[in-house]
């Protein structure tokens, strides 16, 4: 009985766990097998002809998507004819240059719903409409019980639509397709207004707008995120004034916005470092990042720049990363009564920037490993609050000073202030933090 029983949660489990959607091009020959669908799904006052999706297949393919997972290669269908108003009559035809895309049917087979695919592919959908930048407005007419789904796609619901499709009223929705979804995340911090703030743009555009995005909310770093298919996403990371190679706090918060939206355990991010994991763990976001041993400095001129630029007497060392950071150890006095000159760390060449740093925490009462600053006035930062790519040769660097501890708390003790939790991991280091 009891293996029956668990037998059967089991399944029910299997059931209900996340589905990994993708969206591919309608073709010819999956007509028929569409039109099976839609004719299950909607009465027969209101499902599509056979004919309506032949044409809508072959005059505006670019809109019309078929959903997969694994598994099962037609699981579903999203489309859409573009038109100059959205009216019963103009939807009937595909305009091309119709700046309003209509959305005529989501659909997803009876057996697979309620399950998030329809959710996933809808968003899925959108975020490729706004990419191409060929449309406005998305519209699309709903009964009252689906209002929730679309509502949770962006879709905004702007009343009763005048549309008469049926016996039942609709109520018109629309989204904003020159829109990307955004959010400012406070990275490696539980509470308010701690930690490293990022912006994170769910879309990419050109190098001028992604510029002039960053610029604007002229944080220390935005995301821009790309899908590109199951959890795997495109991400560049943009400072006020450049792109950078590795940001970790954008990504956590990335990472933040992608698990809040959808119910992912692991996320993909191609960037221009590699691929970049991202796990969610009860509470934390476990960031793996490549380690970057450190190489110890011996350049006396450069020493001498950073005892002027720090206002110390003595510097313990002077290690520089792969991200061409300079970690410069202090006396935990040192680095509490340091005064730093922007203009003077400015001056030194062929870096990003300078982190002062030092055994133990800082805090009165503090439990971390060690303490940093980070401050990049050549990549427009004076101060970042929290610098989670710095920790990933911070980490390595005191862990040969803790006698080979591979697990490392990190406290950055900006004026926001942050914690890293680091895993030194083989040829890895595993940065984990809230947001």
């Amino acid at each position: 009985m009891r293996q029956t029983v668990a037998a059967l949660l089991a399944c029910k489990m299997a059931a209900l766990a996340p589905v990994e959607v993708r969206l591919r091009p309608a073709l010819r020959e999956d007509v028929d097998a569409l039109y099976a669908l839609e004719a299950a799904s909607y009465p027969a006052d209101e499902a599509a002809s056979r004919e309506a999706l032949a044409y809508r297949q072959r005059e505006a393919g670019d809109f019309f998507r078929v959903v997969t997972i694994e598994g099962d290669d037609c699981a579903g269908f999203v489309c859409g004819t573009r038109c100059a108003t959205f009216e019963e009559e103009s939807m009937a035809a595909h305009d091309p240059a119709g700046s309003i895309l209509a959305i005529h049917s989501v659909v997803v087979k009876p057996a697979l719903r309620r399950r998030g695919i329809a959710l996933r592919a809808l968003r899925r959908y959108v975020h490729d409409v706004r990419r191409g930048r060929t449309c406005a407005t998305i519209a699309l007419i709903a009964k009252a019980p689906l209002l929730p789904l679309y509502r949770k796609a962006g879709f905004e619901v702007q009343g009763l639509s005048e549309i008469v499709h049926g016996r039942d009223p609709w109520f018109e929705c629309t989204l904003d397709a020159t829109a990307f979804p955004y959010e400012v995340v406070d990275s490696f911090s539980s509470v308010k207004f701690g930690g490293n703030p990022a912006a994170v743009v769910l879309g990419e555009g050109s190098e001028d707008w992604m510029k002039g995005v960053a610029a604007e909310f002229n944080l220390s770093e935005t995301a821009f995120l790309r899908f590109i298919e199951g959890s795997r996403f495109g991400l560049r990371w943009l400072t006020p004034t450049a792109e950078v190679d590795l940001c970790g706090h954008a990504t956590l918060a990335a990472a933040h916005f992608l698990f809040g939206r959808e119910a992912y355990d692991e996320l993909i991010f191609e960037t221009r470092s590699g691929d970049l994991v991202a796990t969610k763990k009860n509470d934390l976001i476990e960031l793996a990042f490549p380690r970057d041993d450190p190489m110890e400095v011996v350049d006396l001129k450069i020493k001498g720049q950073l005892l002027k630029a720090l206002s110390v007497e003595d510097i313990v060392s002077v290690h520089r990363s792969g991200q061409r950071d300079l970690l410069v150890t202090l006396t935990a006095e040192a680095f509490q009564s340091m005064n730093v000159d922007l203009a003077k760390i400015n001056e030194i060449e062929r870096i990003r920037g300078v982190v002062p740093c030092c055994a133990g925490d800082v805090r009165d009462e503090g439990q971390a490993d060690f303490s940093s600053r980070f401050f990049g006035p050549a990549v427009g930062i004076d101060e970042d609050p929290v610098t989670g790519s710095a920790h990933c040769a911070l980490a390595p660097l005191f862990m040969k000073r803790c006698g080979g501890k591979s697990r490392l708390v990190g406290y950055q003790a900006s004026a926001r202030g942050g914690e890293v939790v680091c895993d030194v991991a083989g040829p890895l280091v595993k940065l984990s933090g809230r947001a």
